[in-house]
Protein backbone atom coordinates (compact mmCIF):
# COMPACT_ATOMS: atom_id res chain seq x y z
CA UNK A 1 0.00 0.00 0.00
CA UNK A 2 1.43 3.38 -0.87
CA UNK A 3 2.15 6.12 2.20
CA UNK A 4 -0.20 8.32 1.35
CA UNK A 5 -3.27 5.56 1.49
CA UNK A 6 -2.70 4.93 4.23
CA UNK A 7 -1.98 8.26 5.95
CA UNK A 8 -4.23 10.30 3.79
CA UNK A 9 -7.56 11.87 5.95
CA UNK A 10 -10.48 10.01 5.73
CA UNK A 11 -13.97 11.13 4.51
CA UNK A 12 -15.32 11.99 7.78
CA UNK A 13 -12.35 14.63 8.17
CA UNK A 14 -13.25 16.17 4.46
CA UNK A 15 -16.78 16.75 5.72
CA UNK A 16 -15.82 18.04 9.10
CA UNK A 17 -13.23 20.06 7.67
CA UNK A 18 -16.41 21.44 4.89
CA UNK A 19 -18.37 22.09 7.35
CA UNK A 20 -16.32 24.28 9.09
CA UNK A 21 -15.64 25.62 5.71
CA UNK A 22 -19.04 26.67 5.88
CA UNK A 23 -19.64 28.05 8.63
CA UNK A 24 -16.45 30.12 8.66
CA UNK A 25 -17.61 31.74 5.40
CA UNK A 26 -21.27 32.26 7.26
CA UNK A 27 -19.40 34.00 10.04
CA UNK A 28 -17.05 36.29 7.91
CA UNK A 29 -20.37 37.19 5.86
CA UNK A 30 -22.48 37.88 8.89
CA UNK A 31 -19.30 40.22 10.11
CA UNK A 32 -19.71 42.30 7.04
CA UNK A 33 -22.59 43.18 7.66
CA UNK A 34 -22.39 43.80 11.47
CA UNK A 35 -21.93 47.31 13.01
CA UNK A 36 -18.78 47.21 13.63
CA UNK A 37 -15.77 49.22 12.56
CA UNK A 38 -14.53 48.39 9.74
CA UNK A 39 -11.24 48.07 10.67
CA UNK A 40 -12.07 45.45 13.29
CA UNK A 41 -14.32 43.94 10.07
CA UNK A 42 -11.42 43.68 7.72
CA UNK A 43 -9.00 42.11 10.71
CA UNK A 44 -11.69 39.52 11.56
CA UNK A 45 -12.39 38.56 7.91
CA UNK A 46 -8.77 38.52 7.36
CA UNK A 47 -8.11 36.17 10.39
CA UNK A 48 -10.80 33.93 9.24
CA UNK A 49 -9.49 33.48 6.03
CA UNK A 50 -6.11 32.57 7.26
CA UNK A 51 -7.72 29.72 9.44
CA UNK A 52 -9.54 28.54 6.24
CA UNK A 53 -6.28 28.69 3.87
CA UNK A 54 -4.63 26.58 6.94
CA UNK A 55 -7.71 23.87 6.82
CA UNK A 56 -7.32 23.59 3.44
CA UNK A 57 -3.70 23.42 3.20
CA UNK A 58 -3.59 20.98 5.94
CA UNK A 59 -6.59 18.92 4.62
CA UNK A 60 -7.29 18.84 0.70
CA UNK A 61 -3.29 19.33 0.42
CA UNK A 62 -1.98 16.95 2.68
CA UNK A 63 0.23 18.97 3.93
CA UNK A 64 -1.23 17.41 7.41
CA UNK A 65 0.68 14.34 6.35
CA UNK A 66 4.08 15.45 4.89
CA UNK A 67 7.68 15.62 6.59
CA UNK A 68 8.18 19.61 7.53
CA UNK A 69 10.77 20.16 4.34
CA UNK A 70 7.64 19.76 2.18
CA UNK A 71 5.14 21.95 4.70
CA UNK A 72 8.40 24.69 5.00
CA UNK A 73 8.74 25.30 0.91
CA UNK A 74 4.92 25.28 0.78
CA UNK A 75 4.30 27.94 3.54
CA UNK A 76 6.72 29.82 2.04
CA UNK A 77 5.73 31.54 -1.33
CA UNK A 78 2.39 32.59 1.70
CA UNK A 79 4.32 34.12 4.29
CA UNK A 80 6.38 35.92 1.26
CA UNK A 81 3.14 37.12 -0.28
CA UNK A 82 2.21 38.35 3.42
CA UNK A 83 5.10 40.29 3.34
CA UNK A 84 4.78 42.21 0.52
CA UNK A 85 1.14 42.44 0.73
CA UNK A 86 1.80 44.51 3.94
CA UNK A 87 4.99 46.16 2.78
CA UNK A 88 2.71 48.28 -0.07
CA UNK A 89 -0.95 48.48 2.28
CA UNK A 90 0.22 51.61 3.23
CA UNK A 91 0.87 53.57 -0.30
CA UNK A 92 -2.63 51.79 -1.39
CA UNK A 93 -4.27 52.76 1.93
CA UNK A 94 -7.45 55.80 2.27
Amino acid sequence: MDEHEKHGPSYRQYAIVFAGLAVLTAITVAVSYSSLAESTRVAIAFTIAGVKTLMVAMIFMHLRFESRPIVVFAIMPVLVAMIFILAIAPDIGK
